[in-house]
C-alpha cells in the first residue's frame, strides 16, 4: 500500500500532483475492513527518498513492514538494523529516480 503525505515533497522527476493519502486515512480503511497488518511500499512519486515510508512505519508500529526504493549504487550504505529500518526491505532501482 502507498502512503502519500503532503509533508513530504515529491521527487523532482515527478511532474503531477500526488494524491493525499496519509496514514490516518489508511487507519480508517483498516478499521472498516478489519485488518491490522500492512506493507507500505515507497511509491515512485518519491523516487529514492523513503522518508514518507519510514514515517508511515513509525506511525503504524510493529504491525507494518515496508519496501523501500534505493539507488543500486548506494545499496548497503546507511541501512543498519534499528527499530524501524529492520522492518524495511530494500528494492534496488537503477537509473535516476531521486
Amino acid at each position: 500500500m502507498h502512503i502519500f503525505d503532503p509533508r513530504f515533497a515529491p521527487s523532482p522527476h515527478w511532474t503531477r500532483t500526488p494524491p493525499v493519502a496519509p496514514v490516518s486515512a489508511y487507519r480508517q480503511l483498516q478499521a472498516r475492513i478489519g485488518t491490522s497488518r500492512t506493507v507500505v511500499v515507497t511509491p515512485s512519486t518519491y523516487g529514492t527518498d523513503n522518508a514518507c515510508t519510514i514515517d508511515a512505519l513509525r506511525q503504524l508500529g510493529e504491525q507494518a513492514r515496508g519496501v523501500a526504493v534505493v539507488n543500486a549504487d548506494e545499496l548497503g550504505t546507511g541501512w543498519t538494523r534499528n527499530s524501524t529500518r529492520s522492518r524495511v526491505s530494500a528494492y534496488a532501482g537503477y537509473g535516476s529516480t531521486s
